[in-house]
């Protein structure tokens, strides 16, 4: 936590830019942005479910360095939708060739 001086500093500071003023540079257009949407629509329901459990599992998950540890999270795809290890390994399989394909485009 910042203490009120610090604050005081960063907000008075030449280095300070209003949140407004602030550009962030997207490469995507809108249509590239809806191509992917669309690609994302042709997995299969479970290889979706797959993604979402990776976006929103739990940081217990995650090394320090940001990697998923394979076990636990087979574990916990165990637990939370009843996958085997080899359903798993079909549908990393299954996103492995859609990133390629999304690549490739």
């Amino acid at each position: 936590m910042l203490t009120t001086e610090a604050v005081m500093e960063i907000m008075n500071s030449e280095n300070f830019v209003a949140i407004e003023d602030v550009e962030i540079q997207c490469n995507e257009t809108p249509e590239l942005l809806l191509i992917s949407k669309e690609a994302f629509v042709t997995l299969s329901e479970e290889a979706r479910d797959l993604v979402k459990l990776i976006m929103y599992a739990p940081n217990r998950l995650y090394k320090v360095n940001g990697q998923l540890k394979t076990l636990e999270f087979q574990k916990y795809c165990k637990r939370r939708k009843g996958w085997g290890h080899r359903k798993v390994e079909e549908l990393k399989f299954e996103l492995a060739f859609f990133c390629k394909a999304a690549v490739l485009r």
